[in-house]
């Protein structure tokens, strides 16, 4: 590789680790594209009028808003353990009044509920390399929701379950959904679960109602 290419990779991972550093609002560190990277991520929803509802957040960009995506992290900072990179990144997504609330032994390392492995192309260098994902799961309820306040550049919003597939959540985190579900079925309170396949099939359609800004 000549100086120059070495100048240009560099600067690639350099403007790369920046872009990461804004969306998720600390330092975040990027491996290379033989190595396996961590991503975290909180799948969190509560039941009211009989349906899950889904907490997401949308970054904001310079052309608009990003579709909907769980509150996660990807990489970890030197050092960090997956469980506290996730505390930290829905302290700092979702609000410190909304952390405190809850029960911190949820979002511990022994509270995965699955670990699918995925691939990520980065949009600046095109490396795309192998991401493990740690996806944790808890019902909330209500009224935590209503605590919820996204940082700045973030808005937060729910999704009713029967459009947790449309068009308005990022294609990367249907996928979580879809990996979790088994595990999401098997924990919620107040949703019998023959009713709710039922009432998924014939409200797949529905688009405007699905979603609401929660702050």
């Amino acid at each position: 590789m000549t100086k120059l290419k070495q100048h240009i990779t560099t600067a690639r991972h350099w403007l790369a680790a920046k872009l990461v550093q804004a969306l998720y609002g600390q330092e975040m560190l990027i491996t290379d594209q033989d190595k396996l990277d961590v991503a975290g991520c909180l799948v969190m929803w509560y039941v009211q009028d009989g349906f899950r509802h889904f907490v997401l957040i949308n970054p904001y960009r310079k052309n608009g808003t990003a579709k909907a995506r769980f509150p996660s992290y990807f990489g970890l900072k030197l050092g960090q353990d997956a469980a506290t990179a996730l505390s930290d990144a829905v302290k700092t997504q979702l609000g410190d009044v909304f952390f405190r609330s809850l029960d911190k032994q949820l979002l511990e390392a022994d509270r995965i509920a699955v670990a699918p492995t995925f691939r990520y192309t980065d949009d600046v260098t095109g490396a795309t390399i192998p991401v493990q994902a740690l996806i944790w799961a808890i019902q909330i309820t209500p009224s935590q929701a209503e605590l919820i306040q996204g940082a700045d550049g973030i808005s937060c919003t729910t999704v009713a379950e029967y459009a947790m597939l449309g068009s308005q959540v990022a294609p990367t985190h249907k996928a979580v959904y879809q990996h979790t579900l088994r595990h999401i079925q098997g924990n919620t309170n107040s949703v019998a679960p023959n009713d709710m396949l039922e009432k998924l099939e014939e409200m797949l359609v529905a688009s405007d109602s699905s979603s609401r800004t929660i702050h």
